[in-house]
């Protein structure tokens, strides 16, 4: 029964090529870790506890479950045994969600540990570090945002404590530590799992409990607009909360979720990690011709932000109570324009420091002022159009996945590639820097004066059950 219920969940959550996909990119990243050449640079046993830092900040906020509406209609409701159940959603969490860190050990590996053996047992270490990433996922699925923060916070900071001279944590295995690194992780894991592994045999009933409190909230932060014209209404909505949406497959959440957050309560979260980056890209500043700090931190402020701040635009709108009072094309225009302008709202903190930066003396800190200003946000508004164009989906009920994870979805992330290059040449130069954000906002009015373009997206949105 356990390998017929293993076999039901991934081919009701993967298709087959992206389950092809997965194991290809695996494949590469071994191939990548194996074949590159052996160098010694300390910077990446940094930027390797960023990532995991990126992954869990993903993951315990924004994660979910991966739980379909006909899971709750009839793979419940079937006289399962509870462990067989939960191993089986634990191994297709992981394949959603934890084995993202693992594609990052193939670029890491010939930069860590001196021995053949001491590289093995590292590689193990990440193993389970991806076991311990999904397993909090889990175990914060049905606690409240205060209560996930607190979680987030404390891990964060045990994280990253090795980078401080406290070496008593799981991360100790990247900075030279291996032995107490590893006894860390290993003790870390096994409460973990346990008590995932007991939150999935139960999963029903913590779905429900977040169903009820989703609605609570949803009902308590409701706000007027009817004093306000329609356009004045879209721009007050933009301006004042956000739709955090994590919908990212192999690297995000495995539900499809949407969390309303106000605007103001998130700039000041953004501030802090500007000062952080501003704090780092002067630490970090060795005169070369482009500060590493800088190229990383914008190229991922440049690519993650937008995506996640652009995801829960479409695919959440109830357009048809706008349809009703303005044209289609004038609605979406003025969505995009709001959109554009929230995106720049929240980048601002890490523009400033740009400046900051400049006045120090720090290469490439002013090129960056084009690329947060302009290019991220008209990424932002090419990726809501792309993912319009290639992922809409009806979310038929809060916090499940609404259709497989696909190598479909997967296309709407391409641009980042395209993105990071972009950055990387907006860096070297300011006039490059300035020419190619035009480009992109150059693409981005393009695709909001085109009427035919909105009114063949509201077509598809009535294919697909919106409107």
């Amino acid at each position: 029964m356990l390998r017929k219920l293993l076999k039901f969940l991934f081919f009701t959550r993967f298709t087959k090529p992206l389950i092809i996909g997965i194991i290809l990119f695996l494949a590469y990243a071994a191939w990548f870790g194996i074949f590159l050449p052996t160098a010694f640079n300390p910077f990446w046993n940094y930027y390797i506890i960023a990532m995991l830092v990126f992954f869990m900040s993903l993951m315990i906020p924004w994660g979910g479950v991966a739980i379909m509406k006909s899971d709750l209609d009839y793979l419940f409701t079937l006289p399962l045994k509870r462990n067989e159940l939960a191993f089986s959603l634990y191994i297709t969490q992981f394949f959603a969600t934890g084995i993202s860190f693992i594609f990052a050990l193939g670029y890491v590996f010939p930069y860590i540990g001196d021995s053949l053996t001491e590289k093995a047992i590292i590689a193990g270490d990440i193993g389970l570090i991806a076991l311990l990433i999904t397993a909090l996922s889990i175990i914060a699925y049905r606690l409240s945002m205060k209560y996930k923060l607190a979680i987030l916070g404390a891990m964060v900071l045990w994280t990253v404590s090795p980078l401080i001279g406290f070496q008593y944590s799981y991360t100790a295995i990247f900075t030279g530590n291996t032995l107490i690194g590893t006894i860390f992780t290993i003790v870390l894991n096994i409460p973990a799992n346990y008590f995932a592994l007991k939150e999935l045999g139960s999963i029903e009933l913590g779905f429900t409990k977040v169903s009820v409190r989703i609605a609570s909230s949803e009902y308590r932060d409701q706000k007027q607009y009817s004093r306000y014209s329609p356009i004045r209404s879209i721009y007050t909505y933009y301006l004042s909360q956000l739709n955090v949406t994590a919908r990212i497959n192999l690297g995000g959440s495995t539900g499809t979720t949407s969390s309303r957050v106000r605007l103001s309560y998130l700039f000041f979260p953004m501030l802090a990690i500007a000062v952080l980056y501003a704090f780092l890209a002067i630490m970090f500043e060795e005169g070369e011709e482009i500060n590493l700090v800088i190229l990383l931190g914008t190229a991922y402020i440049s690519t993650i932000l937008p995506i996640l701040f652009s995801q829960g635009v479409i695919s959440y709108e109830r357009a048809w109570l706008a349809f009703t009072s303005i044209p289609a094309p004038t609605y979406w225009k003025h969505v995009i324009l709001s959109k554009f302008l929230q995106i720049v709202i929240m980048i601002s903190p890490f523009a400033l420091a740009g400046i900051y930066l400049h006045f120090l003396g720090v290469t490439g800190a002013i090129n960056t002022l084009p690329i947060l200003l302009i290019m991220a946000p008209s990424a932002s508004i090419i990726f809501m159009f792309i993912s319009a164009r290639l992922t809409m989906e009806q979310i038929k009920e809060p916090g499940t996945m609404p259709a497989q994870f696909s190598l479909k979805q997967i296309l709407v992330f391409l641009p980042i590639v395209l993105i990071f290059f972009a950055v990387i040449l907006s860096l070297i130069l300011v006039t490059l820097s300035i020419i190619i954000s035009v480009l992109f906002l150059a693409v981005t009015l393009m695709l909001v004066f085109r009427k035919r373009t909105w009114t063949r997206l509201v077509y598809k949105l009535t294919e697909n059950g919106y409107v």
